[in-house]
């Protein structure tokens, strides 16, 4: 359930079971239960949840349990968990990655999977042999390049997310594998305003 927008971020409750091994059990529990679970989900997509980012605070903590031939205890952990997920038609400034024949990526820092495709840029935009994007845009004088280079800043609208499910049964050593991307946004610049930001300034 998620709680709290606040720009690319909501706070989503989760539930779930931690192990805590017997080297462990000496420890303060509410103290180490957020170690758990940061290592658990930190910097992970839940599959459609997000990108997990870090705790937000712990609601409840369930009685230890047991399970039949295992050395640890367990513990039923009720929490809430800051998500990067930014909404539908949500406004961003990130940073352009690279680019090429499929679009433009994005990466605002610690999420790199932004895609910008061509058929979500300006109609006269086109891609150059240097496999840079340029817009060419019409003024009084005639038309001028912009030019969308590599790391300068760039403004986009989320328009689509899309969560892949990994399958153990892919051959982690195929193309398949090596280009699973769990979560992944799609984005325009099409619309006044979007772009470089050096465009509009």
């Amino acid at each position: 359930k998620n709680l709290i927008n606040r720009l690319m971020f909501v706070v989503t409750e989760i539930t779930d079971i931690l192990r805590v091994k017997p080297k462990q059990f000496y420890k303060d529990t509410s103290l180490f239960i957020p170690i758990l679970l940061n290592n658990k989900l930190a910097n992970k997509v839940i599959h459609n949840v997000g990108l997990a980012i870090a705790l937000y605070d712990l609601i409840k903590i369930g009685d230890a349990f047991v399970l039949p031939g295992e050395g640890g205890y367990h513990f039923k952990v009720h929490f809430r968990y800051i998500i990067f997920r930014p909404f539908i038609d949500e406004i961003i400034v990130g940073r352009v990655k690279s680019s090429g024949p499929e679009g433009i990526s994005v990466t605002v820092g610690f999420f790199d999977d932004i895609l910008i495709p061509p058929d979500k840029m300006r109609p006269s935009t086109t891609l150059s042999e240097q496999l840079i994007w340029i817009w060419k845009y019409d003024t009084e004088a005639g038309q001028a390049d912009l030019y969308i280079d590599i790391e300068e800043e760039i403004r986009f609208k989320v328009v689509d997310d899309v969560f892949t499910e990994y399958c153990p049964a892919v051959d982690k050593s195929s193309s398949e594998a090596t280009d699973y991307v769990p979560y992944k946004i799609i984005a325009s610049i099409k619309d006044d305003g979007l772009g470089l930001l050096k465009w509009w300034s």
